[in-house]
């Protein structure tokens, strides 16, 4: 029997939500999802903590806390990273007010 794809099983559910019977997984395919989403939250989360460290050493070197900063970073992976950097580049012109802070449009 050849295995099916989460995304069959998905599209099944999809199909299935108009009719009035009730959708039961066959054990193995519940099985399948659960590693599946299993697998995607050790890879958000693994990636959230090494940025989250990444955070954390350049905190360090600005000899700041970032505790806040790290937390967002852990929980919402490369979203909150993204949100660190520009907050972290919009200080740095604070600080700095320079004019090379300035878009080139």
């Amino acid at each position: 029997m050849a295995e099916k794809s989460l995304i069959d099983y998905l599209f099944y559910l999809y199909l299935a939500q108009g009719s009035q019977s009730e959708v039961v997984f066959p054990p193995e395919s519940m099985e399948q999802l659960i590693l599946t989403l299993g697998i995607i939250l050790i890879i958000w989360f693994g990636t959230g903590f090494v940025l989250a460290l990444l955070v954390k050493y350049d905190m360090d070197k600005r000899e700041k806390s970032g505790i806040a900063y790290i937390l967002v970073v852990l929980f919402t992976s490369v979203i909150g990273f993204s949100v660190y950097l520009v907050v972290r580049y919009n200080e740095k012109c604070e600080l700095e007010q320079e004019d090379s802070c300035e878009p080139d449009f």
